[in-house]
């Protein structure tokens, strides 16, 4: 099978390597109502953007997206 085209979903971030952190309770829920009030798509977007900014780095952002974000809360909801 050849390589697919018309990539669907986010575009990619560059090569990653992943981590992982355990924070305190109160510190994820601080950090959980930061990303969101920021405008960030998810938690680790953020966390590398802070990550960065304390060691003087800046993280490229990725491309924008022409996808539509569905409205799960709103669905689920009704």
């Amino acid at each position: 099978m050849g390589p697919m085209s018309g990539k669907v979903g986010r575009p990619g971030k560059g090569p990653r390597k992943p981590i992982m952190v355990r924070t305190p309770v109160d510190l994820h829920a601080d950090l959980d109502r930061a990303w969101r009030a920021a405008g960030y798509a998810c938690l680790n977007d953020y966390v590398v953007d802070v990550l960065a900014a304390a060691h003087g780095r800046k993280v490229k952002p990725p491309a924008q997206s022409e996808q539509a974000t569905l409205p799960l809360a709103e669905t689920a909801a009704a």
